[in-house]
């Protein structure tokens, strides 16, 4: 995405500066935005906002609820403290019930510069992965006509490339709609900078395919490919471009005429779409369209709060909206019910919606993320209520857009606050099982951003007191575990569960959260541990920067004594050693200024980690050299015993040097 030098003044207290974007918020943003993503708002919404009842009576609404006007005087009081706290130029909010619109009003600015204010009918906000919403009850629609086939491998859809038979189950349409197809996912390059540069939704499925990692029907691990692959399954079956299919068969049913796949907007509603905003050194900065790159059916869905309201009450009504019906009563009931879930105990997914406890009600939704835009939709099928929320600022919105959900069912669905009393903790060798390193299942394991898994990993250790304790690598605060029974585990202030799941052997492979559906946490055996890959990475690029120290240089010389008379090796062999070592340190270099823009990795390979690409490849045959030469040196006995040691540790930390690489995927030749 390109930025507009239009800005605007903002108040700025606590604005989100340049120095706070490390390399972890990198590989969180990039996991969270992915241009397209973030179902249900998981990242904050893991243990923070959750409930602490899950018990399945529905607790029905104060009366304020009933009435329009304390909706609004709620929500006008929250939405002002929260553009203030987390400064967001506009949001959009919409609450219905009972087939009715409680609310629909717009907040804040669509565009900073030209002062223009957010209406809740007219103004677009990218609704990101809530288009996948669209998706599945478009493929619904298919199976209701006889069309589909759920349970179908979607290789007998597809015409001009195949999904590769790497297991022996195939991938089905339940397995695109549940996350659990086995997909890895893949980041760069499913943003793009021009309307130009969008791939086909064809062209994109056919060129970029992730590779399968798991047999489907595992684990869930959140795919912004399977959904997509579900659109172009829709476009082959209907004959008719997805953009279309969706604007004839939902959209307009349901009088949605301020809603689009296209990108941008087309005719006189690219006037009335809200920029995304940026705040930077107390400005917000507007910028320009977002462009998902080849995957519309997954997240290109530009909507008002009034046409979401729309949508919403039809899956509330059971495929309704007044005299139109997108779907029978049955296909709409069905796309409420669960079809999977990771464990029993937990919560899964329905038919496209994500499954959600909270205050002794069932849920079912989907958030949606761009990295501008933000947004979250709700559906309480047992009161006939839904929710609606759309932030159109990339600072703090996606914690703000889990606070307004919670506050909402806290104040029109109240319960007790009272938690259930926990067990006494277990002994601590029955525990030991299940400590470690767990990283995501939703990750790329076969491109160079496997690496973003690194700095995502949660590592689970055993207290003293018999508990467990996850904690993500950086600080991000720990939670504690109380086993209530064998492998499952509740939080200690008892807002969430945690479930484990052995493999055939017996060992634990899998770590489930009831707040985080979308994706599994994968136990690291060994050398995949951050720990040891962080030392790894020290030791060797420490060692390199030896080559250069002067001063440490001159103290090796008095250590080890070294003579006028001593045997000097030929000059290539420090030559080499010095060179490779610049190389690595300025292939490390490269990566620390990429992740200071992680946004360019949505649009594809950015130019500094380019650059540092072609400086790992090149430093191969000088790794190569330089190993030649330690060998040479010890059996000619050049330099003392002290100088072919520092020399050899050298050659060594550059050859495990390319090894990490290697296993990180950084040592193909740059696309």
């Amino acid at each position: 995405m390109t930025f507009n030098r239009r800005h605007v003044k903002v108040r700025a207290k606590g604005v989100m500066t340049m120095t706070r974007r490390s390399i972890l918020s990198f590989a969180i943003s990039i996991l969270l935005f992915c241009l397209t993503l973030s179902p249900a708002g998981a990242s904050r919404q893991a243990g923070e906002q959750h409930s602490g009842n899950n018990s399945p009576a529905s607790p029905r609404p104060v009366l304020a609820l009933e009435d329009p006007a304390q909706v609004e005087a709620f929500f006008d009081g929250l939405m002002a403290g929260q553009l203030e706290a987390y400064h967001i130029a506009g949001a959009a909010v919409a609450v219905v019930r009972d087939g009715k619109v409680l609310l629909a009003k717009g907040y804040g600015l669509a565009d900073a510069e030209r002062r223009t204010p957010v209406s809740a009918e007219t103004t677009l906000f990218r609704m990101a992965s809530i288009s996948k919403l669209f998706t599945w009850t478009a493929v619904m629609q298919l199976v209701e006509q006889g069309r589909l086939d759920l349970k179908r491998d979607v290789n007998y859809y597809l015409d001009t490339f195949r999904i590769p038979d790497t297991f022996p189950q195939p991938i089905t349409l339940e397995h695109l709609m549940t996350h659990t197809a086995g997909f890895e996912d893949l980041v760069m390059g499913i943003g793009a900078r021009r309307a130009e540069d969008v791939l086909s939704l064809e062209k994109y499925l056919r060129e970029r395919r992730p590779k399968r990692i798991r047999p489907p029907g595992l684990v869930t691990a959140y795919s912004n490919y399977g959904t997509a692959l579900a659109g172009y399954i829709v476009q082959r079956v209907s004959g008719r471009p997805f953009e279309e299919y969706v604007e004839e068969n939902i959209l307009k049913p349901l009088g949605m005429d301020h809603s689009t796949f296209r990108q941008p907007p087309p005719g006189p509603l690219a006037a009335e779409a809200s920029s995304g905003h940026i705040v930077r050194d107390g400005l917000f900065l507007p910028q320009s369209f977002e462009f998902v790159n080849g995957l519309a059916p997954a997240g290109a869905l530009s909507s008002t709060a009034s046409d979401m309201a729309r949508f919403m009450i039809a899956h509330l009504e059971l495929g309704a909206y007044g005299q139109a019906r997108i779907l029978r009563p049955e296909t709409a009931r069905r796309m409420q019910e669960r079809l999977f879930t990771n464990d029993p105990r937990l919560s899964g997914n329905a038919h496209g919606f994500w499954e959600r406890q909270a205050n002794g009600l069932r849920l079912i939704g989907h958030g949606g993320d761009t990295w501008l835009f933000h947004s979250q939709l709700i559906l309480i099928p047992e009161e006939k209520t839904g929710l609606l929320v759309a932030y159109n600022t990339q600072t703090a919105a996606s914690p703000a857009r889990d606070e307004l959900v919670q506050a909402f069912l806290n104040k029109f669905y109240p319960v007790p606050a009272d938690i259930p009393p926990l067990p006494q903790p277990s002994e601590r060798p029955s525990l030991r099982r299940y400590a470690g390193w767990y990283g995501l299942s939703r990750n790329s394991y076969s491109t160079l951003e496997k690496i973003m898994g690194l700095a995502l990993a949660i590592r689970v250790s055993v207290t003293r007191r018999g508990t467990l304790l996850t904690r993500f690598p950086a600080g991000f605060g720990g939670r504690q575990w109380v086993e209530v029974e064998p492998g499952v585990f509740r939080r200690a202030d008892g807002r969430d569960t945690l479930v484990f799941r052995t493999d055939s052997r017996g060992r634990v492979a899998y770590a489930f959260l009831d707040s985080l559906p979308l994706m599994a946490g994968v136990k690291l055996r060994g050398f995949q541990a951050p720990l040891f890959q962080g030392a790894l990475a020290v030791f060797c690029l420490g060692l390199f920067l030896l080559t250069f120290s002067w001063p440490l240089g001159w103290l090796r010389r008095k250590i080890c004594r070294i003579q006028a008379q001593e045997k000097p090796a030929p000059w290539p062999a420090r030559s080499a050693a010095v060179l490779f070592s610049a190389l690595d340190l300025g292939f490390a270099a490269c990566l620390a200024v990429a992740a200071f823009s992680p946004e360019e990795f949505l649009l594809g390979l950015p130019l500094p980690l380019r650059i540092g690409l072609w400086l790992a490849l090149a430093s191969i045959p000088l790794v190569v050299l330089s190993a030649f030469f330690a060998i040479a040196a010890w059996r000619r006995r050049y330099w003392t015993i002290c100088g072919r040691v520092s020399y050899s540790l050298v050659t060594m930390a550059g050859i495990l040097y390319l090894i990490f690489l290697a296993f990180w995927h950084f040592m193909g030749i740059p696309g």
